[in-house]
Order: structure tokens, then sequence, then C-alpha cells
């Protein structure tokens, strides 16, 4: 259990590093810089393990932590040097770590692709689509008269020769642009290359023309499964399981856990209410008195930045438009609360705008809510209450129960895939259920997801490859014993096929009706007593118009089908469909062609250990 509220008194050792703290930590660093320098010189890792630094791996390839952050951070460099005092926050940091990782990615699996193949750019070429007669769009665009707006290229010119070796920055600019740019020609004559592989053929337009245009006249006599009310039927863990090993690529999964929580979130109390409220009365003192309110409002932290614009009527709140307008010049509004945030609006300036309308100037200072440490640590508390009566003799049902708290549930969470139902970002919930050590049963200390506590336990550990029996039950028993009921059906409507005549004589002797299907299409759709199914469409547009087929075994019945005609259906333009087809066969291998080489490579993301 974590220690986050413990007060116990400080051992002796702990009081004499209190008074020595400065010379034990010249002395820790020193020791760690020594083990470090071995630890690196052996090639091994203090955390054990060659690869405990790892972030992830690519093909056979580790990824480093050091790997990964430099390109991250190049990245950064690269936005900042561009857009100076721009300010990265964690929500562009997230954004930026998804690009250095989606950067490493393409660098390990894409271009060796590309060097395989032996696309690349020349010198000349890069030359003609720079200063030559096919200077890219992109680069046009950079170098604008700005009173015409049309490119010069004098301007790139001078650029070249003169500007980058002036300029470090500029320099250091055009070479990170160049390298990006070639690497996106690189990328697309290697998807155009691709694209160019595919084509379509007359008879594929055809038979797509038929597929989406043609129907057919059909009838069917069907024995549902669920007429039956044979009682001996039953169905074992063996038949689940041969079903499943029967169609394995469906049911195989991948390894995986299932974990039961508990999530507190730390909701701020009515003496928190109370104390904000206070704080608002007393700063709305302050907020009248001082003479800069821009300064005044960024000192106290306000969650709204100045704003130094004007405003008429009709862009403040309704329930605020009127007292604001109404106020003096330094008049201070409120305290006024929404939502959990208490807000003080001041009148700083008023003015009228291009129709002689009012306008006003207002100052906003306003702090949301929040939990204080008391209240948090009662949220703490109530955490380990439930750790410490879970690590006890109740089961986890019973703790959350007794306590009166809701219990989460997720199943199946992966190592790539570790979202949790009801946790946003759970990393720190996957770290702790990926680790090595742990295994089901486990529980996990608090964890502190900044505003809310978890305690969780792995109520299973799913191996990879088929599930048990019990797990595939829900999922399979319905169609294993569906098959069941076809094997005792099947030899009646056999033997009633072999003597029939028509669907209406089948159907009288096996006191079944016939199924009238003027216009079934490839596109689906519901049929009559045996509704999706794809085995029966499947026998309409295989069977010769005026026969029957076999007894076929659907999902939810067995049946005949009889293909009275087709019916008339105009004919496309067959090149327009074959352009059609081929356009789409391109796309989808320009789509795909990186997801097949990334799950060839068994990409591992790991980032999860580093980042919250």
């Amino acid at each position: 259990m974590s220690d986050k509220y413990n007060k116990e008194e400080p051992s002796l050792l702990q009081k004499i590093q209190n008074k020595t703290g400065c010379l034990f930590l010249v002395i820790g660093v020193a020791m760690l810089a020594f083990v470090l320098t071995d630890l690196v010189g052996s090639g091994s890792s203090i955390l054990g393990g060659g690869n405990a630094n790892s972030i992830g791996s690519i093909g056979d390839e580790h990824v480093s932590y050091e790997e990964f952050n430099a390109t991250y951070e190049g990245l950064k460099a690269q936005v900042q040097q561009n857009n100076p005092g721009f300010q990265f926050d964690e929500s562009l940091a997230m954004q930026y770590r998804q690009q250095a990782w989606s950067t490493l990615i393409e660098q390990k699996t894409m271009t060796p692709q590309y060097d395989m193949l032996g696309v690349s750019v020349s010198p000349a070429e890069l030359e003609d689509l720079t200063i030559g007669q096919n200077t890219h769009q992109q680069i046009q665009q950079s170098f604008r008269d700005p009173e015409t707006n049309q490119f010069d290229k004098n301007r790139l010119i001078r650029f070249l020769k003169e500007d980058i070796y002036n300029n470090e920055q500029a320099l250091q600019s055009w070479t990170s642009f160049q390298k990006q740019f070639t690497s996106s020609l690189v990328a697309q004559k290697y998807n155009s290359l691709i694209a160019s592989s595919f084509y379509a053929t007359g008879l594929e337009a055809r038979t797509k023309s038929k597929e989406q245009n043609g129907t057919i006249n059909a009838s069917i006599v069907a024995l549902p499964y669920n007429k039956s009310n044979d009682e001996t039927i039953t169905v074992s863990d063996d038949d689940i399981l041969a079903y499943a090993e029967e169609n394995g690529a469906k049911y195989e999964q991948k390894a995986s856990k299932n974990i039961e929580y508990v999530k507190l979130n730390v909701v701020p109390s009515s003496e928190d209410s109370a104390n904000m409220m206070n704080w608002a009365t007393d700063a709305k003192e302050r907020f009248a008195a001082t003479n800069d309110d821009s300064a005044f409002v960024s000192l106290m932290n306000s969650e709204s930045l100045f704003d130094p614009t004007y405003r008429a009527r009709g862009t403040f709140a309704p329930e605020l438009e009127e007292v604001l307008f109404n106020s003096s010049v330094g008049q201070v509004v409120g305290p006024v609360q929404k939502n959990g945030v208490y807000s003080l609006f001041k009148v700083t300036g008023t003015g009228v705008d291009t129709t002689g309308e009012k306008t006003i100037q207002v100052a906003v200072l306003d702090q949301a809510i929040y939990a204080s440490t008391a209240t948090d640590g009662k949220y703490y508390s109530l955490a380990g209450q439930v750790l410490t009566k879970v690590n006890g003799e109740k089961t986890f049902e019973e703790v959350v129960e007794e306590l009166g708290l809701p219990k989460g549930v997720a199943s199946k969470i992966t190592e790539k895939d570790r979202n949790i139902s009801g946790i946003p970002n759970a990393s720190k919930v996957a770290r702790w259920l990926f680790a090595p050590e742990t295994e089901e049963g486990d529980i996990s200390d608090i964890i502190d997801l900044n505003g809310s506590y978890v305690v969780a336990r792995v109520s299973k550990v799913n191996e990879e490859g088929l599930p048990s029996a019990d797990d595939l039950r829900a999922e399979v028993e319905t169609y294993v014993r569906n098959a069941k009921i076809a094997e005792t059906l099947a030899p009646k409507m056999k033997e009633a096929l072999a003597s029939a005549t028509g669907a209406e004589n089948l159907a009288t002797a096996l006191d079944a009706v016939v199924s009238p299907v003027p216009a079934a299409s490839f596109k689906g759709g519901s049929l009559p007593y045996v509704g999706s199914d794809g085995a029966v469409s499947g026998a309409i547009f295989g069977t010769p118009v005026g026969a029957h087929s076999d007894v076929i075994q659907g999902r939810s019945a067995l049946a005949v089908v009889y293909v009275n005609n087709e019916n008339e259906y105009q004919t496309e333009d067959l090149a327009a469909v074959k352009q059609q087809i081929s356009t789409e066969l391109k796309q989808t291998a320009q789509n795909f062609i990186r997801e097949a080489l990334e799950e060839k490579s068994k990409v591992k993301d790991l980032r999860y250990k580093f980042y919250d």
C-alpha cells in the first residue's frame, strides 16, 4: 500500500539524513554514477535485463527510450524553431510522442522496403523539383512574392545561394525540410508502384455488375432448427472445443487479462465549496481595488485569460448580460458558481461598435472548485479500506458490497489494447497489470490517477490460443446444438428430396412450407425462415435456373433452394465499372500496405511503461 498519507515519526536514520542530506546526496550521486558506468559498460541494466529501457519493438529490433526520446525531441525542437515562443502542453506532447512513434515505425518498416526496391529521389530529380522547370507546389507556396502572391523563383535561388549560408537557423530549417520533402516523394513513388500493380479485368467488371444489379427468383423449403424439440441433444465441453478448433481463426484469442476494480473519484466536499466561496469573496475586494487587471488575473492563476476585446450584447451568458451592461467601469459582479467554477466579472471599459451600439470590456477571474488535502485524504483512506479488506478473508465482491461501492470490470485487456472501460487513462493500471510478477488473483496497491484512486484485482489470465470451453459456451453453444440438430434432420430431408417432384411436393413431404424469394440479391438481406445466411444465399446464386440445390446446412435451418429464373436487369457501362474496381483496389492496397508491414513486423508498443 502506498504511504501517501502516512504520518509516522522519522527514524533515527531519517533524522541523520535530514541533517546531513547534502553530504549523503553527493556521495549517493557519485556511487550511482559508478554503478551506472559499470552497468553501461557491461551492457546490463539496473532494472534487470538488457531491454529494461525498451519502449517497444519493431520487428526483431528493440526501440530504446533514448532513441524514441531523441526522435520526439527532434520533432519538438523543429516545431519550436519554426514557432518561437510556442509552448507544449501535455495534450500536444502526447500528439508529438505518437508522431515520433509513427516516424520510427516508418523508418524501420517502410524504409527497408524502399531500399530493397531501389525507390529513391536522385540529385537531378531533386534539383528539377526545386530550382528546375518543375518546382514542387509545396516549395512554390513558401517562396511567393508578398505583393503579387506569385511564386518568385529568384527568391528561392537567393535563399539557396546566400541565405542558408549566412543564417545557421535557415540552413537547419532547409535541411530538415529537404529531408522530409525527399521522404515524402519516396513514399509517393512507392505507393504509386504498389497501386500500379492492381487492375481489373472485363470478367471482374461483368461479375461485379451482375452482383450489384442482378436478382434471382427462387423458392426455399426449410426446416428451422428451433422447431426441433429433441431433448436428447446435449452440448458437451468436448463438442464446444472441437467446434472451436475447426473454426480456430475465428475463436483464437491473444494473451489478455480480466480485472475487477473500484475507482474512487475525488469529489470536492461542501467544506471545499464553502472555502472556494470565501476565496471568491476575498478576491472580489482585491479585484475591485487593483489598477492592473491583466496582471491581477494572471497572478491569481485565473482559468480564463485576460481578454482585452470589447464585446456587444449577445456575446455574454444571458443571466449575466444585463447586469454587466448596467454596471459601471471598475464594478465587480459575482461571485457566480456554474458547473463547479466560481467566477468574478469586472467591467474594465466601455465603448461603441460600428453600429452606435454599446460594448464593454470585461476581465474574468475564475477558479474551478478543487478537493482539499483533507477531502483527498478521505478518499485515499477509503481506498485503503478496500485494499485492507480485500487482502483479508473477504472476496472483492463482498468488500465492495459491504462498503457500498460500485465495482467495475474489464475483460480481455491486452498489452497492445490497454483500454479499460471506466478508466480513461489506464497506463498506470497497465503497468501493474502487465508487470512480469502480476498473476491471477493479485491485488494492486492504491493506484493514484490524479483525481481518482483505483484498487484492482486480476480476476483472470487468458492464455494465448483457444479459450476454455466455459469461456466459449455462451458464444458457440447454439451453433454446436444446431449442427447436431442438422445431423438428425438431414437424412429425412435428403430422403424426401430424392423422390420430390418440386418444391411444393418436398414441402408436403416434410410438413414444411414453400417460401418464395422473388428477388434474391448479392447485396444480402433476410430470407424467409432462414434469416441472413451466406450458405443459403450462395446456393441461390450457385444453382442453375430450373434446378435445385442439395440439402444445405445453414446457420438457422436446413434448406433446399429451387431456382426459378434470373430477373432481367439493366447492364451498366462495363468500362466505368472496370475503372471503379481498379480505383478501389489501388486505394485498398495503399491503405493497408503499412498495416500489413506493421503486422508482419509484430510492432509492440510499450510506451505506457514510461508515460501516463
